[in-house]
């Protein structure tokens, strides 16, 4: 009988961190973070087109990459390098999401760019659904992003 026991106790332990595990390592949020790295390194360099031709499909259709350039243009010349990024806001989770946080396709986040001069936000909303996350949506005025987020 106590082996019976022992085999549920044992049972419960690894469904528990089957739960917890997951929890505790996000891939996808890593990801984000990488592809955010990428995303700065690139506009650091003015290399705006090649951050436009990996973005996702559904992005390019949004605006086009004259107008998406001029943005990131305007932002590099207005500020300067990014000389060091702060998360400032990550989109909240339902409770089935945070037991399973990797489940969660699209990924929501705003950073503050310490920058040369001053600084500035950034929202971003990434596809991790793949191998490396995508970006999905990009804007750096808070009043857009909550007028997006309404519609």
């Amino acid at each position: 009988m106590r082996s019976s026991q022992g085999g549920r106790l044992t049972l419960i332990a690894l469904l528990v961190a089957s739960l917890i595990i997951p929890a505790c390592s996000d891939t996808n949020l890593r990801k984000v973070f990488q592809a955010t790295n990428v995303f700065h390194a690139r506009f650091n360099a003015g290399q705006f087109s090649e951050i436009y031709r990996d973005a996702d499909p559904q992005f390019r259709a949004s605006i086009s990459e004259a107008d998406f350039i001029a943005k990131l243009d305007g932002l590099r010349q207005a500020h300067g390098a990014i000389r060091k990024s702060s998360v400032n806001g990550l989109e909240h989770m339902t409770r089935l999401q945070r037991y399973l946080p990797n489940s969660k396709k699209i990924r929501f986040v705003g950073f503050y760019n310490h920058c040369e001069n001053g600084g500035f936000q950034e929202f971003f909303s990434w596809d991790v659904g793949g191998t490396e996350a995508s970006l999905r949506f990009y804007e750096n005025d808070i009043a857009t992003v909550n007028q997006n987020s309404q519609q």
